[in-house]
């Protein structure tokens, strides 16, 4: 924060009138990061956080972890892109391509 004030008040003295605006928001924002990461750091001392690691390790731990994936949606592999297509065709066998015109592979 000091740095962020001292370039502010140097721009200041060169004209630049929203510097000091700019570094009043930044300063801000900063002492409520430190004041969020006081307020974990104390949580974490007294234990009023969640058992993170044992809440993870339950799926893995009782043999099942798909439980972990099963919500995610995975990317098609049906060709939705032009060029999945063409690579598609390209790969299929020339008598599935009879009568198609292009049998060029």
């Amino acid at each position: 924060m000091a740095v962020v004030l001292a370039r502010a008040a140097s721009l200041a003295e060169a004209g630049n009138d929203g510097a000091q605006g700019l570094a009043d928001v930044h300063c801000a924002d900063a002492r409520r990061r430190i004041a969020d990461l006081w307020a974990a750091a104390r949580a974490a001392q007294t234990g009023d956080e969640p058992d993170y690691p044992a809440v993870a390790a339950l799926p893995v731990a009782v043999g099942r972890p798909e439980e972990i994936v099963q919500d995610m949606v995975l990317p098609s592999r049906r060709g939705t892109r032009k060029q999945d297509r063409a690579d598609a065709f390209r790969h299929q066998a020339p008598a599935s391509r009879a009568g198609r015109g292009n049998t060029a592979v």
